[in-house]
């Protein structure tokens, strides 16, 4: 989607609310129905200022970040406890991720290390996700961009928390695998 169309679609959700077109019969008791939407300002900024940092690129087999959880009962304590296990596969894929980055930053110049909180960052990514075979695995998202910030930390931010923002397009129809991300830095 072209960025204009983007940016008219995101305004649009800024206009009030239309009135209801079942009428007013029952709609007393719902105070909201046709108000406007509450908002300080009426500009929307999508993007925020940033300054870019380095674009990585990988080609392969993607790894999901589906996190597998386990229930287990602490013995110090006896009350139920929760364990996240990512796995062998998933550390391998991160590191060869981080990898990709500090050859990225190097490139860039950028040899500084990490920035410390409070500074904030923003990801773009473009994915290419083949289509797995009848009950295969389906990539999300979020678990597909999550070992491309796993890898960046300690590297571009000292926490993926720091990450306030992004724009992520995922191809489920691709006929290779693999990602483009660049990372940038908000300007405040």
């Amino acid at each position: 989607m072209p960025i204009d169309n983007f940016v008219s679609a995101a305004e649009n959700l800024m206009k009030p609310l239309p009135k209801s077109s079942h009428g007013a019969a029952g709609m007393a008791d719902k105070p909201w129905a046709g108000a406007p939407l509450s908002r300080p300002d009426k500009t929307l900024n999508l993007v925020p200022p940033r300054q870019h940092i380095c674009t990585i690129v990988y080609t392969g087999v993607l790894i999901s970040a589906k996190v597998h959880t386990t229930a287990i009962i602490a013995k110090a304590t006896g009350k139920p406890r929760t364990l996240i296990y990512r796995g062998k596969e998933y550390t391998e894929y991160v590191e060869n991720i981080k990898r990709i980055v500090q050859v990225a930053l190097h490139q860039a110049g950028k040899t500084a290390g990490p920035e410390p909180k409070p500074a904030e960052f923003s990801i773009d990514a473009f994915i290419a996700y083949k289509p797995r075979p009848r009950g295969g695995r389906v990539g999300d998202w979020d678990n597909l961009t999550k070992p491309i910030m796993d890898a960046a930390t300690g590297l571009v931010y000292a926490d993926d928390a720091q990450v306030s923002n992004g724009n992520v397009y995922l191809d489920r129809n691709a006929s290779w695998e693999g990602f483009e991300a660049s990372f940038y830095r908000v300007v405040p």
